[in-house]
């Protein structure tokens, strides 16, 4: 006859911390969130394959991923799980220049490999919309704005039938 006694352990939980959201070509750092002793902290990528043993995971996805946390306590070997997503944004309004503008505005964007692409400014008061259709392999739009009505605008970029990023912009 045998008596087998565990002491209880302390819980712990693995936490992989916030999801990220990027633009294409830039680079974020998952950190792990510590647990109160001795640990191992791997990172594995959607195909379950080790890329990372560490606390922080600096990353530059070209696409969205999900990247998972498993963490090892040394004292007795629990695993705990997490996971946390890197969204891509793959185009992006990167500035306006002047801002505020009161005849041209320069729009500096990344559009690459977009379909049908453009440059929406949005009156903020009144909802109205101005269409600009872009080069996706250009980076730069000039708008003239000086018929516009001042106020506040959101610039946007329509690419592949979405809306992708968006800056405001003062007319005046």
């Amino acid at each position: 006859r045998y008596v087998v006694k565990n002491n209880p352990r302390d819980p712990f939980a693995a936490d992989a911390g916030e999801d990220k959201e990027i633009d294409r070509g830039e680079s974020t750092t998952l950190t792990a969130e510590l647990i109160d002793e001795a640990a191992i902290y791997n990172w594995y990528d959607m195909e379950g394959n080790l890329i990372y043993t560490g606390k922080d995971l600096s990353i530059s996805p070209e696409v969205s991923k999900k990247y998972h946390l498993e963490v090892i306590a040394l004292s007795d070997g629990m695993k705990k799980y997490d996971a946390a997503d890197v969204k891509v944004n793959p185009y992006f309004i990167t500035n306006l220049s002047p801002n505020p503008a009161s005849s041209t505005v320069i729009v500096d964007y990344f559009a690459e490999g977009a379909s049908q692409p453009y440059i929406i400014l949005v009156n903020t008061n009144t909802g109205d919309e101005n269409m600009y259709p872009i080069n996706p392999l250009v980076t730069q739009k000039s708008i003239q704005v000086s018929s516009y009505s001042p106020g506040i605008y959101t610039v946007k970029l329509l690419c592949d039938g979405m809306y992708f990023s968006g800056k405001n912009l003062t007319i005046y």
